[in-house]
């Protein structure tokens, strides 16, 4: 199981950098899997992972295995796995419309989409919070 977790990962982490909804190092991805965690590393951009790359974490971000350094959003990842124990993975991009939405202040709200009415209403905007800090979690459990 943990080997299509991190070919998962991988082949997401390309899509992601393929579509340009990430850049150079930003966005990341993390999996849950029991009490482990599969975490993109720091300082590699999505679009040339390698399964070897991935970073495996406890609940409380202590490195299990991998040789690199886990994303420096691991606790953002950490935040929404507490916030939210029925969800599995948490997937961070930085795309060019909800970047816009995030720098306006404003929630993502859409009438053209009757899913996007039905299962969202509206996707509200956290305030920001300086990357790489737990600033960036405070306004999550809101």
């Amino acid at each position: 199981m943990s080997n299509s977790i991190r070919s998962e990962i991988v082949r997401i982490g390309k899509m992601m950098y393929e579509k340009n909804l990430v850049n150079a190092f930003e966005g990341n991805i993390s999996v849950k899997q029991g009490e482990r965690i599969f975490v993109t590393p720091t300082g590699i951009c999505n679009g040339f992972l390698s399964d070897d790359m991935l970073v495996v974490v406890d609940e409380n971000g202590e490195v299990l295995e991998g040789s690199l350094k886990p994303t420096t959003e691991l606790g953002l990842h950490l935040e929404c796995y507490r916030l939210r124990p029925d969800i599995a993975s948490v997937v961070h991009t930085h795309s060019p419309f909800a970047t816009g939405y995030a720098i306006a202040n404003l929630p993502i709200t859409s009438c053209a989409y009757p899913e996007m009415i039905v299962a969202f209403d509206q996707i509200p905007v956290v305030a920001y919070g300086t990357p790489s800090t737990s600033e960036l979690c405070s306004d999550l459990g809101r």
